[in-house]
C-alpha cells in the first residue's frame, strides 16, 4: 500500500493517531510513504516553531518515508490542479497520489476530492 501525504497532513505528524497508527505499520517493506517535495517544503514553511521543525525531520527520517519531486511533465497538471485548489502543495499531493495509485492523506479533503477520479481513496486526517 502506497500512501502520499499533503502539507497539512504532515503538520498532524506527532498528533494524528491515524497518521502514527500507518507509519507505525510501515514496517512491512511493501507500504511506502510518499511526500511530495512541494508539499514537504511548504509544510517547512508552515512549521509553527522548532517542534514542528524536528516532526518533520523525524518523519523523513522513518523507513518506509520516501521524497519525491516532481517531473517536468508534470507542469500542466501542476498548474492547473493548483489554479482549483488553490495552492501547489495540495496539487503536488494530488499528482503524486495518481501516479502511485495512492492514498491521499490530507487535512482538507473536501477541496481535493473534486480534483480526483470518483472514489478515490482519500483520508482526511
Amino acid at each position: 500500500m502506497t500512501y502520499v501525504l499533503d502539507a497539512g497532513a504532515m503538520l498532524r505528524y506527532g498528533e494524528s493517531v491515524e497518521l502514527g497508527r500507518l507509519l507505525g505499520g510501515a514496517v512491512d517493506v511493501s507500504t511506502r510513504v510518499v511526500l511530495p517535495l512541494i508539499s514537504l517544503a511548504e509544510a517547512y514553511r508552515q512549521a509553527a516553531d522548532d517542534e514542528a521543525l524536528a516532526l518533520l525531520d523525524a518523519l523523513c527520517g522513518q523507513p518506509a518515508v520516501v521524497v519525491v519531486g516532481a517531473q517536468a511533465d508534470d507542469a500542466l497538471a501542476l498548474g492547473g490542479i493548483g489554479a482549483a485548489v488553490g495552492d501547489l502543495d495540495r496539487a503536488h499531493a494530488i499528482v503524486e497520489a495518481m501516479r502511485r495509485r495512492a492514498v491521499l492523506l490530507t487535512t482538507d479533503s473536501d477541496t481535493m476530492r473534486p480534483e480526483l477520479p470518483d472514489g478515490w481513496p482519500v483520508l482526511d486526517l
